[in-house]
């Protein structure tokens, strides 16, 4: 039970336990909360409301979407396709991970982005891998309802031409999956590519983790009240580009950022096949 008066002070009345009363009527009793209340009958600052902070535009950003399984290739399909032998072709077939290669058990697989390329250029340089996409994915391609999903078949359906410069110079950055039960930040190396279920933040900065990674942090995200069902999902427009980072102290900066890759935390490369947990692996 909730009531607000006009100037913004209230009382929020929650129910903490209930016995039989003598005459059959339930005795309640409630714990008693004053101040502001929120949408969320929460009572405090509303964080929901705070908007987006310029010096965090343009960090935050969604993994790319594939729109065509056939882009996924075994590191064995890789080299059939031309990987190692055809000159170039390295720039175009990278590591890939999706959520669950981040939280369970890493697959090992590759993917073809040809972003930046027209078909031509595809069927000229390199035309077992225009073979290989012109049978697994155009015809799924074909049948999708956007236009402009079948008319570029050999790109991605989102390829995040906005998330590539923020990526260039980095030799790792933050990533974390969307949805979890459990909110966990890691390094990723920057040649790795990563799917619409990971939210990546542009940043190789160990102080930018160890912030993200903390119960500040995460309590933020979950004030956000951001849920699939009954688990926190990470909505980088509600919990990364609003969050005003903690200015650290000079002497605390210079520690945790020391090298540019330390060795207590080197990035993750891509990984063959095991049947460890990634971050029983990580660690």
């Amino acid at each position: 039970v909730a009531a607000q008066s006009p100037a913004g002070g209230g009382v929020r009345l929650e129910s903490v336990n209930e016995i039989d009363g003598p005459d059959g009527v339930p005795d309640i009793e409630f714990s008693s909360t004053s101040g502001r209340i929120n949408s969320n009958l929460t009572i405090g600052p509303d964080v929901k409301s705070a908007r987006p902070l310029l010096a965090n535009a343009r960090i935050g950003w969604d993994g790319v979407k594939l729109h065509g399984s056939g882009f996924v290739v075994t590191p064995g399909q890789a080299r059939s396709l031309g990987l190692g032998k055809i000159a170039g072709l390295g720039s175009y077939i990278r590591p890939y991970m999706n959520g669950r290669d981040l939280t369970q058990t890493l697959r090992g697989v590759m993917v073809i982005d040809l972003f930046g390329l027209s078909e031509d250029e595809l069927r000229s340089r390199f035309p077992a891998v225009y073979q290989h996409l012109l049978l697994y994915v155009k015809p799924e391609r074909d049948l999708n309802n956007r236009a402009s999903y079948r008319e570029n078949w050999w790109l991605f359906g989102e390829p995040r031409r906005d998330l590539r410069p923020a990526l260039v110079g980095l030799e790792r950055y933050i990533a974390t999956v969307d949805t979890a039960k459990h909110r966990v930040f890691s390094f990723l190396n920057s040649d790795i590519l990563v799917d619409d279920k990971i939210v990546i933040i542009a940043s190789s900065d160990a102080y930018c983790l160890g912030v993200l990674q903390s119960n500040i942090h995460v309590a933020w995200m979950l004030a956000q009240d951001v849920r699939l069902e009954d688990r926190p999902v990470y909505a980088k427009t509600q919990c990364f580009d609003p969050f005003p980072f903690p200015p650290p102290e000079r002497t605390h900066r210079r520690d945790r950022r020391g090298t540019r890759r330390p060795p207590q935390s080197p990035p993750r490369r891509a990984p063959a096949p095991h049947p460890h947990h990634a971050l029983q692996r990580a660690r």
